[in-house]
């Protein structure tokens, strides 16, 4: 579900996903963008309480919406998670 941008199209029944989409979308770059393993783990640990945030909404168990949006926001603290961690073998 994503968009010829590369915006992820999710259609939220709650209305929360677009906020922290754009809130997850800024903490990515900024991860992309930090030239040290200190930035880049400070944006990961930030993206990481944002997808929890999500995560921990109570949507539509059968609505394809709400699972896409549980299953990108795991694949998001994922890579965060993998960030943050090799942050910490870097020092």
């Amino acid at each position: 579900m994503t968009g010829a941008d590369g915006d992820i199209n999710i259609d939220c029944p709650l209305g929360i996903f677009a906020a922290y989409e754009r809130t997850i979308r800024r903490l990515t770059e900024e991860i992309n963008h930090a030239t040290t393993g200190p930035a880049k783990a400070k944006a990961a640990k930030e993206l990481q309480a944002k997808v929890l945030e999500l995560m921990s909404c109570d949507g539509e168990a059968a609505n394809v919406n709400c699972t896409l949006c549980r299953e990108f926001s795991r694949l998001r603290n994922q890579m965060a998670t993998l960030v943050v961690n090799a942050s910490r073998l870097a020092r």
